[in-house]
């Protein structure tokens, strides 16, 4: 199997088998609608397979140890989610106790957004990922804009996700110092920053839907080996097919994934091009 297919597979985080396969697309005609900006935790349907919410917060984890061939498909995911179950409640606190809607407000009040209802308003939840990278013992934040306009028909949904500059290493994720968590939390602002930024290019139609097609591969999306019986491939020689190259610019990198909705690689995400080690043709 090549590479490229074991990583799309792993890719899916969700029960939801690749039921609505899709990629995020600018705004309907250039939209400058009024914003408001929702606290509430993400909503549990974007916490699939081998993910979960962090207790009382906007995190949401990310971790694929426990599956396991002689376990079979349903015993290896039903293992998976209960450590990733445990991982989120065990990290209750230190770097997962920072306020994602209060940091991303801070960004989005420059486009004009807050709490306030308003008719015709895009909602937009801000939350985190957490993914539990195991290859090089380190997590690796990623902030995302869940961006829903009004209507209960399958409304317009976009996702902006700005991945954090520095991993956390595994031996100090649980019990940051004061240092620590003041760099994060600088990190987290610079992340929230770069998403609004993001969205306030799409709303002015400076961000076209398609792109060059590349191969696309970052510890910072598939974090973790991949095998069984002795047998694995590695996180860093994995990368996913069909990602939208929208722009390299500035030492960044803007791309447009294909996934379902309801999975990490769903949205437009930018990230340093240091992060990134598979992109071409």
């Amino acid at each position: 199997m090549k590479a490229a297919t074991l990583a799309a597979a792993l890719l899916a985080f969700s029960s939801a088998a690749f039921a609505k396969m899709q990629y995020t697309t600018p705004l309907p005609a250039g939209a400058h609608p009024p914003l408001v900006i929702s606290s509430a935790p993400p909503d549990k349907k974007y916490a699939g397979m081998a993910m979960a919410l962090v207790p009382g917060t906007s995190f949401i984890m990310i971790q694929t140890k426990g599956g396991s061939i002689l376990l079979g498909p349903l015993l290896g995911a039903a293992n998976i989610e209960a450590k990733t179950k445990a991982l989120a409640k065990k990290s209750v606190g230190g770097y997962m106790g920072a306020d994602i809607p209060a940091i991303a407000s801070m960004s989005l009040a420059l486009l004009g957004a807050d709490a306030q209802p308003k008719p015709g308003a895009y909602t937009i939840t801000p939350f985190a990922y957490v993914q539990q990278c195991g290859d090089d013992e380190m997590y690796r934040v990623a902030l995302a804009l869940d961006v829903i306009a009004p209507g209960d028909k399958d409304p317009w949904h976009g996702r902006y996700v700005a991945h954090l500059a520095s991993p956390i290493p595994f031996a100090q994720f649980l019990q940051p110092n004061d240092a620590q968590l003041a760099a994060f939390n600088a990190e987290l602002t610079a992340a929230a920053d770069q998403a609004a930024r993001l969205l306030e290019r799409d709303m002015r139609g400076e961000l076209p839907e398609n792109g060059r097609v590349v191969k696309f591969g970052s510890l910072n999306i598939i974090g973790n080996k991949i095998g069984g019986i002795g047998i694995y491939t590695a996180a860093k020689d994995m990368w996913l097919n069909n990602v939208r190259l929208i722009e390299e610019r500035d030492g960044n990198v803007v791309v447009r994934m294909k996934a379902d909705p309801t999975t990490f690689p769903y949205g437009m995400h930018v990230m340093a091009r240091s992060q990134v080690h598979k992109l071409e043709d």
